[in-house]
């Protein structure tokens, strides 16, 4: 699946591509196998800025905690063979972007049926946005979902929990910033503890 959008006319362009990629899980896996990757490549400029030099312009002290994952097989992400797939999918994004990306993903959950290789391509989706996040509530989301979706895996079921924990911690102890809050539906505290407690 292929979308462009465009949030400034003739300025900022986004192509996001869902892909497949070879690529490592695990940390003893010898040989490359395909792996789902979101693949955005991005034209212009955010807000005036040349996209290379707005990386440090993000206050990183209010964004919830990403949870790492500490596995003794599975790797924390995806080690692709072509590092040109890896820094395509590691490419800049404005908070707006991340938000209509995040939007994206949502839509994919809801139009697929449930299975475990949609579950790996939603989690391509959330990597774009927690890869390099920019607003403390897309974020919030992101590492949300991707919480629900790990949570019956038996390998990323404590990520998952420590995760919601640093999500909770992260909305009771924080001033999160109010940017693109308007452009997600963002879970209240409670259903965070809700989610929390059915873990």
């Amino acid at each position: 699946m292929t979308v462009m959008f465009d949030n400034t006319p003739s300025l900022n362009i986004c192509i996001v591509h869902l892909s497949g990629a070879l690529g490592k899980r695990t940390k003893f896996q010898e040989n490359d196998f395909a792996q789902p990757v979101l693949l955005v490549q991005r034209e212009g400029t955010i807000n005036g800025i040349p996209t290379d030099e707005s990386t440090e312009m993000i206050n990183q002290q209010n964004l919830p905690r990403d949870v790492a994952l500490d596995d003794d097989v599975l790797l924390n992400k995806i080690q692709f063979k072509d590092t040109n797939t890896q820094q395509i999918s590691q490419t800049v994004l404005s908070a707006l972007d991340q938000a209509v990306i995040l939007g994206l993903t949502f839509e994919h959950k809801k139009s697929q049926a449930v299975s475990k290789l949609n579950k790996e391509k939603l989690l391509a989706y959330l990597e774009v946005i927690t890869n390099r996040p920019k607003a403390w509530c897309i974020d919030m989301m992101a590492l949300l979902m991707r919480s629900r979706l790990e949570k019956e895996s038996s390998r990323r079921v404590e990520r998952s929990m420590m995760q919601l924990e640093a999500l909770v911690d992260s909305i009771e102890h924080s001033s999160p910033e109010v940017s693109c809050f308007s452009a997600v539906c963002c879970e209240i505290v409670w259903g965070v503890h809700e989610v929390n407690a059915c873990m």
